[in-house]
């Protein structure tokens, strides 16, 4: 898969119960990255219902999904810009995917020396300014057809 190298956690991965009257009943996933070194912070998360099956994706505040379901499989896909950010179940538990490398992957921000922040800021810079060109650049000409 090709990996992005400008998505860079921020914060752990944590999983919390946050259950009204029995706490282990419902959890909460989140996870906290950016991209580039000195990118907005993006916060996903994820609640689950044990008893209902419910299961909520709120990324930045938003919430995108809502549904219950008692199936264990899962996976719900949100697009960030040009990044696609996948969660999906794992196991007993569930896993952040940003650009296809697992966040655990990811190399932490507080890890980058200056230098570093400053070539990733670059290169993601230079990755924007090629996405937005591929978007605007026009299809073939339709006029032009293969003929087997």
């Amino acid at each position: 898969p090709c990996a992005r190298l400008d998505a860079l956690p921020v914060g752990s991965a944590r999983a919390q119960d946050v259950g009204k009257r029995v706490k282990s009943s419902k959890r909460k996933f989140s996870w906290e990255f950016c991209f580039g070194p000195s990118g907005p912070v993006h916060r996903v998360e994820l609640t689950v219902s044990i008893f209902s099956g419910k299961r909520v994706v709120v990324v930045d505040g938003n919430e995108v999904f809502n549904m219950s379901t008692m199936r264990p499989d899962f996976l719900h896909v949100v697009y960030l810009g040009s990044h696609v950010v996948r969660v999906e179940s794992d196991g007993d538990g569930f896993s952040l995917a940003v650009d296809s490398v697992l966040f655990d992957e990811l190399r932490p921000r507080a890890d980058l020396s200056p230098d570093e922040a400053r070539r990733l800021e670059a290169e993601a810079i230079e990755t924007a300014h090629r996405v937005v060109a591929a978007e605007t650049t026009r299809p073939p000409n339709d006029d032009l057809l293969l003929t087997l």
